[in-house]
């Protein structure tokens, strides 16, 4: 049996649909989250509401979809004061927001450290405190953490461990100040800093501090890109004991240890910590192995602060050149490029298509693995601080630091042969320099050599 029914009982049901479906509408909040005092867009703010939330983009825009109705919206950036907004949606609406720096932060270390202070300073900055460290950095360098702050782009380089490279509205390194409690860290040849010489920081680090542009510190450092100036731990830390373990891919293991007194009855302070890390690297062939250690004591004399720390990361890790033909990662894209076939060519056998991992600067020499692009160092920084608070309006501080700098990177001269698998064939070559005759000028046909850049710096600062 089959059942009517009339057309006029249908028209009440779906008009009660379509008014059920409006009446639990969706409307978008969006907007811009911006720095109250640079105007410049904060990106990956969070704006949420209950349970639904988002982050800004890079232009610090943000979509939010909410029922209609009143809602409580929270606007929050890492070291930025959090804001509450009351919004009633009906309808898609627009709420651009103004956040302004954190002004309990960095007091006490304004002076020793050339650290801006928000309305006090007439400087762009950023504060990254140890919070966004722990949650963001993971296995990351530590400039990497930084490419969320408006005007700076970090990049990991060719893949090597401890490689990264940061810019600052456009500057390089060259022009970049990196300091650690206001002792500058640059390279005094090149004025280059190299992050694997400072794995282990992200341990011991309280906040850190980017400056873009011409910043405040006092040193005749090569600031014109901007300054970063990471600040450790000392006796003003929360007491704790702190134990991690990190496991991932590509047999990358770390492990971590450390300690902070705080401020002990005494007037005492210890602050100290260990680390160590292994991996293969994601890229063939750049494996990496790291030691970091940091001891800093602090005691307190009536109104004078005397501290003496030290801190150093042994380490080694393979390499690789940056540039590789296009051909070697992915052919179909390079003929798609236009790639002439000359190009092909000239790309040794089994070295097509070997994806973005590939590197030709690692082989085998008697079973064991070889990269010939090694970089290892060693670059220990001592310092004794003395600071005094007279009253008021007269703060004196006094650093002397040294940094004892030994290390350098491989390289090779002349050709080596390559396998059929596209690695380095190592045993070949090392056989090629037994046969005679020798080179016409009577040295072996491949030589590997490392470039050496060892130094002995020391220096005093009064403030």
């Amino acid at each position: 049996m089959k059942l009517h029914f009339p057309s006029y009982l249908f028209l009440p049901y779906l008009f009660l649909c379509v008014f059920s479906f409006n009446a639990s509408g969706q409307s978008i909040l969006s907007g811009i989250v911006e720095d109250k005092t640079t105007g410049e867009p904060l990106i990956g703010a969070t704006v949420s509401s209950g349970n639904s939330g988002t982050v800004t983009d890079w232009d610090g825009s943000y979509a939010l979809e909410l029922k209609d109705g009143k809602h409580t919206v929270v606007v929050s950036y890492v070291s930025f004061k959090s804001s509450n907004f009351e919004v009633e949606m009906k309808g898609n609406q627009t709420l651009n927001v103004s956040l302004s720096s954190d002004d309990n932060t960095l007091q006490e270390i304004t002076v020793t450290a050339d650290i801006a202070i928000e309305r006090k300073t007439p400087v762009a900055f950023t504060n990254i405190p140890t919070r966004k460290l722990n949650e963001e950095l993971a296995a990351q360098d530590i400039p990497m953490i930084l490419n969320s702050t408006p005007g700076v782009y970090a990049t990991e380089g060719g893949g090597g461990d401890g490689d990264a490279r940061i810019t600052i509205r456009g500057f390089n390194q060259r022009n970049v100040a990196v300091m650690l409690d206001g002792i500058p860290v640059n390279d005094m040849e090149n004025g280059w800093v190299f992050w694997s010489n400072w794995f282990g920081l992200d341990l011991v680090t309280q906040t850190m501090q980017v400056q873009r542009g011409l910043g405040a510190s006092k040193l005749s450092v090569p600031s014109i890109g901007g300054t970063i100036n990471i600040l450790t731990k000392g006796i003003d830390a929360k007491r704790g004991f702190k134990f991690r373990q990190e496991i991932g891919n590509d047999g990358y293991l770390r492990s971590t240890i450390g300690l902070t007194s705080g401020r002990l009855k005494s007037g005492w302070g210890v602050s100290a910590a260990a680390s160590y890390k292994q991996g293969d690297g994601w890229v063939d062939g750049n494996y990496t192995q790291g030691y970091f250690y940091y001891l800093r004591i602090d005691k307190e004399l009536g109104n004078h602060l005397v501290s003496v720390s030290g801190f150093g990361a042994p380490q080694k890790h393979g390499r690789r050149e940056f540039p590789t033909d296009i051909a070697v990662v992915d052919s179909t894209y390079a003929k798609e490029l236009g790639v002439p076939n000359s190009t092909f060519a000239k790309i040794p056998e089994g070295q097509i298509d070997r994806g973005r991992r590939f590197s030709s600067f690692w082989g085998y020499r008697d079973g064991d693995l070889f990269n010939i692009r090694e970089n290892y160092y060693h670059k220990p920084q001592f310092s004794l601080r003395h600071s005094w608070q007279a009253n008021s309006r007269l703060f004196w501080s006094n650093v002397a630091y040294l940094s004892i700098g030994n290390g350098g990177g491989s390289s090779r001269s002349g050709d080596i042969p390559t396998r059929e698998d596209g690695v380095l064939d190592l045993d070949a070559a090392a056989e090629s320099n037994q046969v005679t005759p020798f080179n016409p000028n009577g040295i072996s046909n491949v030589i590997l050599f490392s470039n050496v850049n060892n130094h002995f710096w020391y220096g005093f600062l009064s403030t």
